[in-house]
């Protein structure tokens, strides 16, 4: 069995006056994310430091963009970290400068050292009124690997390999079904999902949509939500996060594998059977995502109309 052990943080947020104090929150994340060969964190956990600008009481929406300064720093410690603790660090999202133009971002820190990254598709409207983020145009399928021991019935080790695929959908992205669909159809097997919702009517609309793609993709989905706030400026994270299933056999009949408090800053720890979903795919009660692949001819003349 592949079995994949995964660590959801709820991120707490609070204003930072350098990046130091940042780290060492995080690495505190991590110390209760040990032996987890993944771990996610919210989406802009990074937003406190904002405060190591300007007075987090004078500070605007205008002021978000500030936070790419740190970004080359944050990813040379997140790199660090990753291989130091050899895990899988998805870490979150922050702010990217890239040929003029600021995005919502999420890194990915592998073991042995390498990096991928995810730009954000869809914008709330909020990121995009009023925070100046722009919106980029792929969806990208990453693989993460590990070896391990597998002990037999006569004794003898042999090395295995753990292999996944998945994809990230931050956080609205999630609502928008193409999004995840097209994940599912390049072979990822897991979405992570970082979030920052600011009211409890977003944060639902975030969970539903997660619990939702699982089911349309017979896939697992990782919520990590940021919490906490960064009074007097104007965000307040509220959330919980969770690892999610398919309501179908063999996971649970609820869909939930793993959930945490709300508005509480812990980890949420599952550990997940990855042939599960190919299981699930080819025997559970639904096959949503073969009937799925079946009518896409069907489907494309249904939109066609819609260029």
């Amino acid at each position: 069995m592949r079995r994949l052990r995964i660590a959801s943080t709820q991120f707490m947020l609070k204003p930072y006056n350098s990046l130091s104090p940042f780290i060492d929150d995080v690495s505190k994340m991590l110390d209760m994310s040990k032996g987890c060969d993944m771990v996610v964190f919210g989406e802009w956990f990074t937003l406190g430091l904002i405060a190591a600008d300007i007075d987090i009481g004078k500070a605007t929406y205008d002021d978000i963009p500030r936070i790419a300064r740190f970004t080359d720093d944050l990813c040379k410690r997140f790199e660090e970290l990753a291989v130091s603790r050899r895990q899988c660090i998805v870490a979150g999202t922050t702010v990217e400068e890239h040929s003029g133009k600021y995005y919502d971002t999420c890194f990915i820190f592998m073991p042995d050292g390498s990096m991928e990254k995810h730009r954000k598709t869809h914008l709330f409207p909020l990121e995009k009124d009023a925070w100046h983020m722009s919106e980029h145009d792929s969806m990208e399928v990453f693989e993460y690997g590990r070896c391990f021991n597998n002990s037999d019935s006569s004794s003898s080790i042999k090395q295995d390999w753990l292999s996944v695929k998945f994809g990230v959908c931050i956080c609205y992205e999630s609502q928008i079904p193409e999004c995840s669909r097209v994940l599912a159809l390049n072979g990822a097997e897991l979405i992570v999902c970082p979030s920052l919702t600011l009211t409890d009517a977003g944060y639902n609309r975030i969970r539903h949509s997660c619990e939702a793609r699982c089911i349309e993709n017979q896939l697992v989905v990782v919520l990590s939500s940021t919490i906490g706030n960064l009074d007097p400026f104007p965000v307040r994270g509220i959330g919980r996060s969770a690892v999610l299933a398919p309501c179908d056999k063999p996971w649970p009949s609820n869909g939930i594998i793993a959930d945490g408090m709300m508005n509480v800053e812990h980890t949420v720890i599952a550990e997940v059977d990855l042939d599960s979903i190919n299981l699930t795919r080819e025997h559970g009660a639904a096959r949503t995502h073969r009937d799925r692949m079946e009518k896409m001819q069907l489907y494309s003349r249904w939109f066609a109309p819609y260029g």
